[in-house]
């Protein structure tokens, strides 16, 4: 067995672990701040089951489509995509790429289409999306 590389790997996934403890936490603070909610006591990833979930049950870590949904819902009308990615850097307390939000939401429709169901979110114009509405 090639030790040194073994070692380099243990380091790596070290690294990676502070940075999704660090996201974590960062989710946490802004689920506190939108919801009016005191700051928790702080647990690292690996007291967690994979299968963590906050006070109200939803996952810690949601889905560019699902926060997607969440902000058009409240606007009650189409947003631009910069827009949202406003919102879901406001949420996430990070800064997330325009592109692979973009891209998330626009795999929702097609996904949904092969699916045969109705999609969560739709394109409705250059970089323009909203939620499904009746007429």
């Amino acid at each position: 067995m090639n030790s040194p590389k073994l070692l380099e790997a243990i380091s790596e996934l070290e690294s990676q672990r502070s940075v999704i403890d660090d996201a974590i936490t960062h989710l946490k603070r802004a689920y506190a701040a939108l919801n009016g909610v005191g700051p928790k006591v702080e647990r690292s990833v690996s007291d967690q089951s994979p299968s963590a979930s906050d006070s109200n049950g939803a996952s810690a870590r949601r889905s560019f489509v699902s926060e997607a949904v969440e902000i058009l819902e409240k606007q009650g009308h189409s947003l631009h995509l910069r827009d949202i990615v406003k919102y879901i850097t406001s949420v996430r307390g990070q800064a997330q790429a325009q592109a692979s939000v973009g891209v998330s939401l626009i795999r929702e429709g097609e996904r949904a289409k092969i699916a045969g169901r109705v999609p969560r979110v739709v394109k409705v114009g250059p970089n323009t999306f909203d939620i499904p509405r009746d007429s």
